[in-house]
């Protein structure tokens, strides 16, 4: 996975760099939604990333009690994210991951 500014950089101009942090803030917004959350304890900004699998595929990498919170409950998240000129989407479902 790339770390955020290798990865504004690869865009090769800023209009697809701002493309790809739009669609990272969304990510990360529809996840907190998704968890039932909204960004409040334990889920915050910095413990939330949305990266890539070297196929491109985005995935959601969780730290600290974020992480915690989401292993205990045995969940699963699996995100999508779109952009076009004006506007950045995302979607995330949560699924439980065998017995909670």
């Amino acid at each position: 996975a790339r770390s955020a500014p290798a990865a504004w950089v690869a865009r090769r101009s800023q209009q697809r760099g701002e493309a790809y942090l739009a669609t990272r803030f969304s990510a990360k917004e529809a996840f907190s939604k998704a968890i039932g959350l909204g960004i409040r304890s334990p889920m915050t900004w910095r413990d939330c990333e949305i990266l890539n699998l070297p196929s491109g595929q985005p995935y959601v990498q969780l730290h600290g009690p974020l992480r915690q919170r989401f292993e205990d409950r045995h969940l699963r998240a699996h995100v999508r994210v779109t952009d076009e000129t004006e506007y950045a989407a995302s979607f995330v479902v949560v699924e439980v991951n065998g017995q909670p």
